[in-house]
């Protein structure tokens, strides 16, 4: 085997001691879907931005590139900084950039008329670099503590299913929270849930990582 497969199988074994094999596709799993919910779920009640705050229809096209833009970003460089550093850590860091985004994000819907959209541009901008970071991190991480080759067809499987979910969820959170109250209420509960995977990650996934041969250049 080749450095790139063992530090990974190395790192994981000494962790699987305490914890069983299951937790760290469940983490992944629920890291991209809530990674996603940023950017479904603000697509899904643009028109009720626009009459909120009479943005243009320019400035709203920016509310979701600048999540596409950083998210594309991110995703090559979230690889290297997890094989240099830890799949798992950095995953945790691009869940911290969700939840900066969504704080942002709440903050944006604060200001009166459209003065909140440079802040929705910067919150958008925080979840795509940190929904970037977590696709690159958390797919080599499932795919290099998975205990063998069924289980880690499984955890693939199971990651790209929350992928879609998290684009397709969106839209139905951002429908409900509209019905009862203001756009800005659709980012603490993407908050909330978004913590609840950093702690459940942070004490429960497997931490891997393949040095050899990496640079951050």
């Amino acid at each position: 085997m080749t450095a790139l497969e063992t530090t990974p199988r190395r790192h994981g074994h000494a962790a699987r001691l305490d914890r069983p094999h299951w937790t760290t596709p469940v983490f992944a799993c629920a890291a991209m879907l809530v990674s996603y919910l940023p950017f479904s779920a603000v697509n899904g009640v643009l028109g009720t931005i626009r009459t909120s705050t009479g943005a243009s229809t320019a400035n709203l096209q920016w509310v979701s590139a600048a999540f596409t833009a950083a998210l594309v970003g991110a995703v090559l460089s979230g690889g290297v900084l997890g094989d240099l550093h830890g799949r798992r850590r950095v995953a945790l860091v691009g869940l911290g950039l969700t939840v900066a985004g969504t704080a942002l994000g709440f903050l944006a819907g604060g200001f009166a008329g459209g003065g909140g959209i440079p802040l929705l541009w910067a919150a958008q901008g925080a979840g795509g670099l940190g929904a970037g970071l977590v696709m690159s991190s958390t797919l080599a991480l499932i795919a290099s503590t998975a205990v063998d080759a069924a289980a880690r067809n499984r955890a693939i499987a199971a990651w790209a299913a929350a992928n879609v979910l998290g684009l397709g969820s969106g839209p139905f959170l951002s429908g409900v929270v509209a019905d009862y109250a203001s756009w800005r209420w659709l980012y603490p509960p993407i908050t909330v849930l978004t913590i609840v995977v950093v702690v459940f990650g942070a004490s429960r996934a497997l931490e891997s990582s393949a040095p050899e041969g990496r640079s951050a250049d």
